[in-house]
């Protein structure tokens, strides 16, 4: 029985997703010595030092069809290039992003995740153009709409749940992913488009741009179905197993007796035969 249908399956649904105002700039200019950072953590900053360079970002979300559930996130950031000296080589964006399934085929789940980009470039920028697809890894399928909802992560996670580290360093992107990755079974992850990186100096009172664009499709979640979808599944596959079986039943029936290949004589089984 267990080979005809699988113990779990699958909805294609589009979860609701909101920045968290959770964010980590990250960049460098010609050499190592030209390091920048900003973040909206205020201990986070403080603990940067002289590496901290105040940036600015704006993000958005397009929900074109008004159901609540935006198709698209926008960020806009602006860094000042003259702590580069006007030329920025590498930069990192880290945000962080609330993800919400709550179709009514399986549990709700709830995460918090963090999405990363990042591009390094022999050559100055300008401008970093940078679009990327939203997914979502789950180490099992997600519990039935009957069952109560599991956490994603063993304890509650945020990116700045700890923004300063035990020796009173900042902590960097490298720190907050590899923390996600050991306490999160349910992640987010981002596929990205190859960058589009414009070539350029920039002056003194110039700022440098990335523009990131984070769609959000109709992700496939796998989830436990419940007791009435596996009995519909048993009954429904079944059905369609032995439906060939009927059809050749019938076949062999109208061979053998309506067409005479053996012989039969119908009679009344009421009525008393003449001896």
């Amino acid at each position: 029985m267990g080979g005809l249908w699988h113990n779990d399956t699958f909805v294609r649904e589009q979860p609701r997703v909101r920045f968290r105002h959770e964010a980590l700039v990250d960049g460098f200019g010609a050499d190592a010595s030209l390091h920048f950072a900003w973040s909206t953590s205020a201990p986070l900053n403080a603990a940067l030092g002289r590496q901290f360079w105040p940036c600015e970002l704006r993000a958005w979300s397009h929900d074109h069809n008004l159901d609540g559930r935006a198709e698209l996130l926008q960020f806009l950031l602006r860094v000042p290039a003259s702590r580069a000296n006007g030329n920025i080589h590498a930069i990192s964006l880290l945000v962080g992003l609330e993800v919400w399934a709550d179709n009514s085929a399986h549990a709700t789940l709830l995460l918090n995740g963090t999405a990363y980009v990042q591009h390094a470039s022999p050559l100055p920028g300008v401008r970093w153009r940078q679009r990327a697809r939203l997914g979502l890894h789950t180490a099992e399928p997600l519990p039935a709409s009957s069952a109560s909802s599991r956490s994603p992560c063993s304890h509650p996670f945020w990116a700045f749940e700890e923004p300063v580290g035990p020796g009173g360093h900042a902590v960097t992107a490298e720190n907050i992913l590899e923390r996600m990755h050991l306490t999160c079974n349910d992640t987010v992850l981002l596929v990205t488009e190859p960058p589009l990186w414009s070539v350029g100096t920039l002056g003194a009172d110039d700022s440098f741009e990335l523009n990131l664009t984070i769609s959000v499709p109709s992700l496939r979640l796998e989830y436990e179905p419940s007791v009435a979808e596996k009995l519909k599944n048993v009954l429904v596959q079944y059905m369609a197993f032995f439906i060939p079986f009927a059809v050749l039943l019938g076949i062999f029936r109208d061979a053998v007796i309506r067409h005479a290949v053996i012989a039969t004589r119908m009679h009344n089984p009421l009525k008393p035969h003449r001896h």
